[in-house]
């Protein structure tokens, strides 16, 4: 394991029911390529069960922070 300043930082994947928390767009890693995707979640009215990031069946505002502790590995 190496630091953040190492280059690798450890990023903690949740699968919930087999799926992957934050990997909107099913690929099987939660990065940037996941970002466009959430936010057109965001303002839309659909609801995609991997962009639900606190579990409390809305995809809604308070699914950002969570989203974005992911990308940034926290």
């Amino acid at each position: 394991m190496t630091t953040r300043e190492g280059g690798n930082a450890a990023k903690l994947l949740i699968e919930f029911n087999g799926v992957l928390l934050g990997d909107i767009n099913a690929d099987g890693i939660v990065d940037l390529l996941d970002k466009e995707p959430f936010v057109q979640l965001l303002v839309s009215e659909r609801f995609q069960f991997e962009a639900n990031m606190n579990l409390d069946g809305i995809v809604d505002l308070l699914d950002v922070g969570p989203f974005i502790d992911l990308l940034n590995g926290r």
